[in-house]
């Protein structure tokens, strides 16, 4: 099985808090990306690095976030409204690992940027990864953006590898509810309705 795994440490990371776009979609032999918090008092994500870096197949695609080459962080410092506040909502947060596998998947709520229903809501797809809150082995919902004119627009989490294009715009969320499973309504939130520019999340 090739298989890479992002991991994140204790920090504000879950419940389309978390936002990464990645530069490269390719899924490569066992890697990790790390999100490392501060080690004496828990006040939010300090660093993120891609271990071992020799063999760093992802990329950050710079968006002004103050993590992993400009293309991480808080959803809330990108959208600045409607998702978990990382200091007011410090307890919503756990320690997340996003394992990359072609074989091992999950499926994930997809939303559309551009188009008629411009950042709405559109399909529940299988992506390359699985998310885990490794706190409490507890396997989590998961959310990514596509872009209309992007050259990766295909119902599933992959992002470009082409620099021009912003690594397709796609966008990387983790929530902080259990995985849905097959069944997309099974989340105790209902993701299916919003909007992720319009609705509170």
């Amino acid at each position: 099985m090739r298989r890479a795994t992002c991991t994140i440490c204790r920090v504000l990371a879950v419940a389309a808090v978390f936002l990464i776009m990645f530069q490269s979609g390719q899924v490569e032999p066992v890697s990790s990306v790390g999100f490392s918090p501060s080690d004496a008092e828990f006040d939010g994500l300090q660093s993120v690095y891609f271990t071992p870096p020799e063999e760093r197949w992802l990329g950050g695609v710079d968006f002004d976030g103050d993590f992993f080459y400009g293309g991480a962080d808080y959803a809330k410092e990108l959208f600045d409204w409607g998702y978990l506040d990382p200091v007011a909502d410090v307890d919503s947060f756990c320690s997340v690992e996003v394992r990359f596998s072609t074989t091992t998947t999950q499926k994930a709520y997809r939303y559309i940027r551009g188009g008629a229903d411009n950042w709405g809501y559109d399909g529940y797809y299988e992506v390359p990864f699985t998310v885990w809150d490794i706190d409490s082995n507890r396997q989590l919902n998961a959310a990514f953006v596509e872009w209309v004119d992007s050259d990766v627009f295909d119902s599933t989490w992959g992002p470009s590898a082409d620099p021009d294009l912003l690594g397709g715009r796609e966008y990387l969320f983790v929530m902080n509810t259990d995985y849905s499973g097959e069944d997309y309504t099974n989340a105790t939130i209902p993701y299916w309705t919003y909007n992720l520019l319009t609705d509170e999340l």
